[in-house]
């Protein structure tokens, strides 16, 4: 208790640091606590179909993501389940019910990496334009956005990129 007030840190954080109890065992034990379901989601394969139903924006700032979609229902994930506006909007936007499940601040960070496209596919498809005609016409800019966009939200401090013979070596510190 001394060591959360000190460090500024919540009780929970300090008991998991310290080794005291594990993420998912306090989380389940919240959950049960508050009568909600807990879904470890870092353990489920989530289709690009289902998670696409709360857009990245909304996801991050709500701290919600949708794992499941089956039989007229949605199960969505919350670090907060007293959220009931989010739910209420995801049933309206999806006019189906929708079940609040909880989470851990940690395992919903590491889900909410799923809207994340991969870089390397960013900027190969970026480079798939014709430029046998218009060698400038590359979107360099649109690549440089993404390498600092991918860089934020990884918070990198640096980006380090090495030409190579065939290949260009980007790395993110």
């Amino acid at each position: 208790l001394n060591l959360a007030a000190s460090t500024r840190t919540s009780l929970q954080e300090v008991a998991i640091e310290s080794g005291v109890i594990s993420d998912e065992k306090l989380g389940g034990l919240i959950a049960r606590s508050l009568n909600y379901p807990f879904i470890i989601l870092s353990r489920r394969t989530i289709p690009q179909e289902v998670f696409s139903i709360i857009p990245e924006r909304i996801a991050r700032k709500h701290k919600v993501i949708a794992f499941e979609r089956a039989n007229g229902i949605v199960k969505m994930a919350l670090t907060d389940p007293s959220n009931i506006q989010i739910k209420e909007m995801i049933a309206q936007k999806t006019s189906l019910k929708v079940d609040v499940y909880l989470t851990t601040e940690r395992d919903m960070s590491q889900a909410l990496q799923i809207y994340r496209k991969d870089l390397n596919q960013i900027i190969q498809t970026m480079l798939q334009i014709d430029t046998s005609s218009l060698v400038n016409d590359i979107p360099i800019a649109n690549i440089v956005d993404s390498l600092i966009t991918y860089a934020h939200r990884d918070k990198a401090s640096d980006i380090h990129i090495e030409p190579e013979e065939e290949n260009l070596l980007i790395r993110f510190r």
